[in-house]
């Protein structure tokens, strides 16, 4: 666990918070640390604060970090499914941070765009700068672990053939609520997505074609991960469409429980 001031001893143990202020992570739940940070920039105590459901502001989207990076077809299933190629290295691409909505926030559907599918997925955390890192230290690099959707407008992805525009859209990021300290029993993880209490996504992470040392020591190569960047790792089979008033969930088994939760609208409509 990353852990930068002397608070950290008295905070509740296996959760981080990345915290501007120190420019580091403590392991404190959102809510406690958005109050933190709040106080810290002169607001006042009494002042209603964001809850864990809120969109996440600035300074945590992402965590303190400058890059959001997602790989795609990571699961054989998941390639198949949508008719693709096992790529031989990592395909990854970015998502903005004005992509990212939180725990309990909204999918804002784009009404003109055509399907738009979920795909659930474990989010690594970046907690100490890296640029070339290897495979065998990779894991030392990572804070936390948390969860993310990355929601795609299928057919701008086919026409664009590049995938900015596909995945790029306002909210079209869910993250969080937590990060919970990593621990290597998280690349064993089970992963399942849930849409509207039925569960239509189910992988374990060491199913993954390109596990997560390999994505850190791939990325890296190319440009440098500083502390609080996001690197989604892939989703599993079982993608699909969504329709307004859905309600999606995305859940982590590993050493914690993790479970992030949105509901979609449509664009224009209440």
């Amino acid at each position: 666990m990353l852990l930068r001031t002397p608070l950290s001893s008295t905070l509740p143990e296996g959760w981080l918070i990345w915290d501007q202020g120190h420019q580091g992570f403590l392991s404190v739940p959102f809510a406690e640390g958005l109050n933190r940070l709040a106080r810290r920039r002169g607001k006042a105590r009494s002042e209603p604060m964001p809850s864990p459901g809120a969109a996440l502001p600035p300074l945590l989207a992402p965590f303190g970090g400058t890059k959001i990076l997602a790989v795609g077809r990571n699961y054989r299933p998941h390639a198949a499914e949508l008719g693709n190629p096992i790529p031989d290295e990592p395909l990854w691409f970015t998502k903005p941070p004005s992509s990212v909505v939180g725990h309990d926030g909204v999918v804002i559907l784009p009404a003109d765009v055509g399907q738009i599918d979920y795909e659930g997925e474990l989010a690594v955390v970046i907690g100490e700068r890296c640029r070339m890192a290897r495979r065998d230290e990779a894991l030392g690099k990572v804070a936390g672990v948390t969860l993310a959707l990355d929601i795609t407008a299928r057919a701008l992805q086919k026409k664009d053939g590049q995938w900015t525009r596909a995945k790029g859209f306002d909210t079209f990021c869910p993250l969080g609520p937590w990060i919970a300290a990593f621990h290597e029993s998280w690349l064993d993880a089970e992963l399942e997505t849930w849409l509207n209490g039925r569960r239509v996504q189910a992988d374990r992470l060491s199913s993954l074609i390109f596990p997560i040392p390999e994505l850190i020591a791939h990325i890296s190569r190319v440009m440098t991960l500083e502390v609080g960047d996001v690197i989604l790792t892939g989703t599993p089979a079982g993608v699909g469409p969504l329709a307004a008033g859905d309600r999606l969930e995305v859940r982590a088994t590993g050493p914690r429980h993790l479970r992030l939760a949105v509901t979609c609208r449509v664009e224009g409509q209440v």
